[in-house]
């Protein structure tokens, strides 16, 4: 087979690779991100697993704690609707809904009690090389006091002398104290104490970590879970669960929250109940005077008039139906006292907000709806008054509600107490009515009538006081549990983290998957030219007439030599192209990319000494004036060269070079460099020097400067038949090859073609499966 054939063939095979355009090769991808960097793959892994066995020995496992809370709630419609006492505080305590006992049980103010009544604020545990091992109620020694100087570096080691003293010592400070006695050093007021029941071991160190409570009532709270035991919103058990590293510390934790949860509760009802005892105590003291007032003067009535008693039956049937009026009369008139009661509490202006009794028949719907919420505010800002001052942001605003909600029940107990005057007004009326019937009564029984009347309003509503006082009394006494607990909480068996086989197998896949998004990544925002797929999709009308793969440095300039190379195959390819598929003769050839370090000059001068090895008397000119390299691949003269013809300094034949390597090869290197060379070039130089190169030579390689930088190369499309566009794998930007994208669409090069430089061989004889050029 001829040198013709056997180019053809080339061509042919590489044509049968384009049915493979479009698809997705995988392997390749594998190959390229996986298994050409597996070396980054292998220490990654091993970094991942050295951490997930660190992380593994020093972290703690932790265990689920779990407990089910009853929460009771109080009946809310016992009693007449005409009692409007009956339904007081014990039958009318605060909501008991879902939303709040979830609001009070995961309040900070309640989980920093637990903290501080458990002493969770110090830390004790045991350290070895890698980990820590918390220790709670079985650790030797116990602090009974301290008080901290710095907040700061607050973990302190704690080694046994003897039984009798210990060192305390935090980095290269330390002491000698007692045990059980109170000393004093640089960190603070400290006393440690033995535990009677636990053997001290000499020499061995144990640690000891002050904390701060508020810091470790947020840790808690955000490990705190509830929820109902069933989708039902009307369920009244609520699932507690928590996680701790020693169980019997997260058992305790829950068993103090729920027991302070029920305080909590009782003391909202207490406080309701005594507000309304406090309220029946001094209605009952005046109502007593006012009666022992109207006994007194009902008995010296009778004794200035002689009267022992009333038997007239008009005198009977008239104080009837006056009793049945004055009855009406009593109910408004106690309903507005206690309301002007209320009232008075409520225009104080202070800041000082107290508990409202709540009670139905008292008021009308539109102030029970205010009283509700007000009372709630109360219980609110108690609570935040526990953990924060009254200068809080938080507080400020629960008084700006609680003082607007006290205007608002002020005006609306205005109203009511309006109705109830309107109302009293009509029974005065029906009252005069059925007085006009007492005028024919005689004197004596009508004022007798008068004062047992008085007598008996005062007497009755006396004992009607003293009756729900004690109905009110039993109430506070009686043991009537908020809540009570299903399931005491319990610790899971097993430990719900840090499980060995998840732990090294997410550090496994950690290992592999880390390295492969980071290269993944780099090589997205590197932003490079990589595939024959992302040249089509800048430059799908352009062909790629060759592909060249990657040298090393040592290899970059004298590859065209030795006839098996895989460098030199791959340029007779190129050389091939462009002289089968251009059925024209292609003399002149100019050579150019988007941006220097592309290997235009390696492509220029390998191309040419291709040609000049296929007996075709070949010539290389540099025009990169302002960065002439073609000297470097010949080692020519480098002060000789077209800068020198231009400024008619040398002939044209004086700034030719020959190569000494290989025959029927000259070159013009680009000479010395001058920076405005090009504003003295004209046309008449530039076009004697094409025509005496076409006259000498059957082949010209012209050696242009990057069109995406400066745009000489356009100055020559004139004088050259065709454009190779160089591209160098993972180094050409997409966006300048976008820059340059209009040269090809306005056609300011001729004929271009591009040249795929520097892909990186695989283990395929090729690299990767390109496209190349077709008609």
């Amino acid at each position: 087979m001829n040198e013709f054939d056997y180019q053809k063939a080339v061509l042919l095979n590489q044509s049968g690779n384009d049915s493979a355009e479009g698809q997705i090769d995988f392997f390749g991808m594998f190959r390229n991100y996986v298994l050409n960097k597996w070396y980054i793959y292998l220490v990654c892994g091993i970094i991942s697993l050295g951490l997930a066995y660190i992380i593994y020995k020093k972290l703690q496992p932790v265990y689920q704690i779990t407990s089910k809370l009853l929460i009771r709630e109080r009946e809310e419609n016992s009693g007449s609707d005409d009692d409007f006492l009956k339904r007081n505080l014990l039958l009318s305590a605060t909501s008991d809904k879902a939303s709040n006992d979830i609001e009070i049980l995961t309040s900070f103010s309640l989980m920093t009690s637990v903290v501080e009544k458990l002493g969770l604020e110090t830390r004790y545990f045991w350290k070895d090389k890698l980990s820590e091992r918390d220790a709670y109620k079985d650790f030797p020694i116990v602090v009974d006091s301290f008080l901290l100087n710095h907040i700061d570096n607050t973990t302190f080691e704690i080694t046994p002398v003897n039984k009798y003293t210990f060192k305390f010592s935090q980095g290269s400070k330390s002491g000698t104290y007692n045990f059980g006695k109170l000393f004093s050093n640089e960190f603070g007021k400290f006393r440690i104490s033995r535990v009677e029941s636990s053997r001290l071991a000499p020499g061995k160190t144990m640690h000891v970590e002050f904390l701060d409570a508020k810091k470790v009532a947020k840790k808690y709270l955000d490990n705190l879970n509830i929820e109902l035991s069933s989708e039902k919103n009307n369920s009244s058990v609520r699932i507690l669960t928590m996680v701790d590293e020693v169980p019997q510390r997260g058992i305790e934790v829950l068993n103090s929250l729920m027991e302070k949860f029920d305080q909590v509760k009782s003391q909202a009802n207490t406080d309701i109940t005594l507000k309304t005892l406090e309220l029946l105590d001094g209605r009952i003291r005046d109502i007593s005077q006012e009666l022992e007032s109207a006994e007194s003067t009902l008995e010296a009535f009778k004794l200035n008039n002689e009267i022992i008693s009333s038997t007239t039956s008009d005198l009977e049937t008239t104080l009837g139906d006056v009793k049945d009026l004055t009855r009406e009369q009593r109910n408004l008139e106690l309903q507005s006292r206690m309301l002007q009661s209320v009232s008075s509490e409520l225009r104080d202006t202070s800041d000082n907000f107290k508990m409202l009794p709540i009670n139905p028949s008292l008021y009308d719907g539109k102030v029970l709806s205010l009283i509700q919420p007000y009372n709630d505010l109360v219980l609110q800002r108690e609570r935040l008054l526990m953990s924060g001052q009254p200068s809080n942001p938080v507080v400020q605003s629960t008084n700006q509600k609680l003082r607007s909600l006290r205007n608002s029940i002020v005006a609306a107990i205005g109203n009511m107490q309006d109705d109830i005057e309107l109302n009293l007004s009509k029974l005065q009326n029906q009252y005069d009515k059925s007085n006009s019937r007492l005028r024919s009564v005689p004197m004596k029984e009508r004022g007798l009538a008068d004062k047992m009347r008085t007598q008996g309003v005062k007497e009755n509503l006396y004992v009607y006081l003293l009756q729900k006082r004690e109905e009110v009394s039993m109430a506070l006494v009686s043991d009537y549990a908020n809540s009570m607990i299903v399931d005491p909480p319990y610790s899971s068996i097993d430990p719900v983290g840090l499980k060995k086989v998840q732990i090294f197998a997410g550090a496994g896949l950690a290992g592999m998957a880390i390295p492969f998004f980071l290269i993944v990544l780099l090589d997205f925002f590197k932003g490079a030219i990589r595939t024959e797929k992302d040249i089509k999709q800048i430059l799908p009308e352009n062909k790629i007439l060759g592909v060249v793969n990657h040298q090393n440095k040592k290899s970059q300039q004298l590859l065209i030599g030795d006839p098996q190379n895989l460098a030199t195959e791959r340029f007779r390819t190129i050389r091939t192209n462009l002289q089968f598929y251009n059925r024209e003769k292609t003399k002149c050839i100019m050579v150019t990319s988007s941006t220097s370090n592309e290997g235009k000059t390696f492509i220029a001068t390998n191309l040419a000494r291709s040609f000049a090895l296929g007996k075709r008397k070949t010539v290389v000119v540099d025009f990169d004036l302002r960065r002439p390299s073609v000297n470097k691949f010949f080692n020519g003269n480098a002060e000789i060269g077209l800068s020198n013809f231009f400024l008619n300094e040398l002939k044209l034949d004086e700034v030719i070079q020959i190569s000494s390597e290989i025959p029927n090869l000259h070159f013009i290197s680009g000479g010395p460099v001058i920076v405005n060379l090009l504003e003295i070039i004209t046309e008449e130089q530039l076009s004697n020097l094409f025509f005496y190169l076409r006259e000498n030579y059957e082949v010209i390689i012209v050696d242009c400067s990057p069109i995406g930088i400066i745009a000489d190369s356009i100055l020559l499309n004139k004088y050259v038949d065709k454009s190779l566009f160089v591209i160098r794998s993972s180094y050409t930007k997409k966006v300048m090859i976008e820059k340059a994208k209009e040269f090809f669409e306005q056609h300011k090069l001729v004929n271009p073609s591009i040249i795929f430089n520097g892909v990186k061989k695989q283990d395929d004889a090729y690299g990767y499966t390109y496209n190349h050029y077709r008609n």
